[in-house]
């Protein structure tokens, strides 16, 4: 529910205050909320669903993904450097956003705007 996405969201914030960005996000589910100015190190986010959400200045960094879902969302100016994440992107937005030293192999790009997001040494296979 969208109340769960923000109580889930402000544990996240007060973690990230407390320098806590190794967090388990395993089939959490987002919605219609701001993700801004956090960062996830060595996190897990196999499973995860942002939908209707925007994620703007945000650092992920050695993320393990297998899945994550992004739906009618935005991603903006963040930076996706090493790991893996598999990407099921539908309707989402990313522009001014870094991946780098990354294998976002078998992803899924239904999106209608890469603007300004650089790629540099990423694993695209099999990925459309």
């Amino acid at each position: 529910s969208k109340e769960a996405s923000h109580r889930i969201l402000g544990s996240i914030k007060r973690l990230n205050r407390l320098n806590v960005c190794n967090l388990d996000l395993n089939s959490c589910f987002f919605e219609e909320i701001e993700i801004r100015d956090l960062s996830f190190v060595d996190s897990k986010m196999t499973g995860l669903f942002l939908l209707k959400t925007h994620v703007y200045n945000t650092t992920f960094y050695n993320i393990k993904s297998n899945i994550m879902h992004c739906r009618d969302s935005e991603i903006f100016g963040c930076s996706f450097q090493e790991g893996k994440i598999e990407f099921n992107l539908h309707t989402t937005e990313i522009r001014s956003s870094l991946f780098k030293n990354i294998n976002i192999s078998s992803a899924s790009f239904f999106t209608n705007n890469l603007s300004f997001t650089l790629f540099d040494n990423v694993n695209f296979s099999y990925s459309f």
